[in-house]
């Protein structure tokens, strides 16, 4: 409402001043003046009635999904490897999310390790889950036979986001 009232007086305004500075132009009282001061004008005063007439912005429609912001495990070792007919390994790793620039609500929520068959619930090192950067620690049981087998790490965000990686872990008995 208070738009159309807005557009409707400067088109009123708009029509005085162009009718002014047409009898001007057709008077001889500085011609090429009024010409470009006509057309400037108008110029102008259309730009304002349009952006006066014209809607709120719509929302951003896209057919692609929204980005969001993934955690990456950036650092991971596994100590003892190899085992050497060690009972347990600890998993140590580091994650940060990727690109908090995209939500700087998101953090780091939780993380696990899955060794063959366990899966072990992974400790912040300060204690916490609540940063966009953790180091991560457990320790698994080893149950296995001679073998190479793959320890992974999956850490979640707030947002919904899994990131993980992998590593070797050469299972040996004692020498």
């Amino acid at each position: 409402m208070a738009r159309n009232i807005v557009a409707n007086g400067l088109c009123k305004a708009g029509k005085g001043i162009f009718d002014l500075l047409s009898r001007w132009e057709e008077k001889g009282v500085l011609p090429s003046l009024s010409r470009f001061l006509k057309i400037s004008l108008l110029g102008l005063l259309v730009t304002a009635i349009a952006s006066c007439c014209k809607g709120g912005i719509p929302p951003l429609v896209t057919c692609y999904k929204p980005a969001v912001v993934y955690p990456q495990v950036i650092e991971m070792h596994l100590s003892p490897n190899p085992t050497n007919g060690a009972e347990k390994v600890k998993v140590t790793a580091k994650a940060e999310l990727i690109d908090t620039k995209l939500d700087s609500t998101a953090y780091i929520i939780s993380a696990r390790c899955t060794l063959d068959t366990f899966d072990v619930k992974m400790n912040a090192s300060d204690g916490a889950f609540d940063e966009t950067a953790e180091e991560l620690e457990a320790e698994v049981p080893l149950q296995l036979k001679p073998c190479t087998t793959l320890v992974h790490v999956f850490v979640e965000s707030n947002v919904g986001s899994i990131g993980s990686d992998a590593e070797y872990l050469y299972v040996t008995s004692k020498d």
